[in-house]
């Protein structure tokens, strides 16, 4: 494998910044560039242009929305067959030219910085949605940095062109649903709150906030239930045994020793042995 020279190793943390403050950003969405970007989408798939892109406030007003309207109108979806056709073919084309020589150091100085300093999973936001995502794209600014990376400093510029229009999707806006008649977005959040360790992070509020009022809860880094952050000690002993270790935690933490041992219910459920809540707590704390 090829080893990238001082000079790509700075191109590759511009590259992984460029791209995490677009995921920070909540300034409106470009829509002239997502049109396009979405015309440029819908050509590398080979699908003829919609007639039109539809606008939404938050992921969850237009993930509502769209299962409202019927297939024969909107068309099927199409994003996600087509990224992935796409995604494989530059893969492809970027290894018949050499380019796999380079994986391993695009991995490690583009990708992953360039998820360490957005962080922004795409967890964060389905964990709160209500109704089917599957089929929303965006916020993939980890591939993105990748893709710019191979065309702009290794000059893999023909071999990139299949994801340029992707690129740009995400540079313009925050969550898609594509189909073959009509293309949907939404517009990015009009607030997010980071810690030090840049995670989102809000003790007494949401850490992301739509214009519609739709919002996600977050405890460094870890998307919650708004019950979680504003109102913890109202679970259950029969809650918490069947809540994940890593929310389990940000409640006892929230609490401390002595609110936690009052939670209601079977106080022999805390400590239960090896199943019980606080072994399970004490190997999270020494895993820390």
């Amino acid at each position: 494998m090829a080893t990238f020279t001082p000079e790509q190793i700075a191109r590759a943390s511009e590259f992984a910044e460029k791209w995490a403050k677009v995921t920070h950003s909540v300034e409106a969405a470009n829509r002239s560039l997502a049109e396009v970007a979405f015309e440029a989408v819908n050509k590398a798939s080979g699908h003829s242009k919609p007639k039109q892109v539809v606008w939404f406030d938050s992921p969850q007003q237009m993930v509502t929305e769209v299962a409202k309207i019927d297939t024969s109108v909107r068309g099927g979806y199409t994003i996600n067959s087509a990224l992935y056709s796409a995604n494989n073919r530059v893969n492809s084309q970027i290894a018949k030219a050499g380019g796999n020589v380079y994986w391993d150091e695009v991995w490690n100085h583009v990708v992953l910085q360039t998820r360490r300093q957005a962080h922004f999973p795409n967890g964060m936001v389905t964990f709160p949605l209500k109704g089917s995502w599957g089929n929303m794209w965006g916020l993939q600014t980890d591939t993105a940095a990748e893709v710019e990376f191979y065309r702009d400093v290794l000059g893999f510029v023909k071999e990139a062109d299949d994801m340029v229009g992707y690129c740009l999707l995400t540079q313009a806006c925050h969550k898609v649903i594509t189909c073959r008649k009509m293309n949907f977005a939404s517009e990015r959040p009009i607030l997010q709150k980071r810690n030090s360790r840049n995670r989102l992070h809000c003790d007494d509020g949401p850490a992301v906030l739509y214009k519609d009022g739709w919002s996600i809860f977050a405890v460094d880094g870890v998307p919650v239930s708004e019950r979680v952050v504003m109102n913890p000690g109202s679970f259950t002993v029969g809650e918490l045994k069947k809540m994940n270790l890593d929310r389990l935690f940000i409640i006892f933490e929230k609490l401390g020793m002595e609110k936690f041992m009052a939670i209601k219910g079977n106080k022999q459920e805390l400590w239960n042995g090896e199943g019980g809540l606080f072994s399970k707590l004490a190997n999270k704390v020494m895993a820390k």
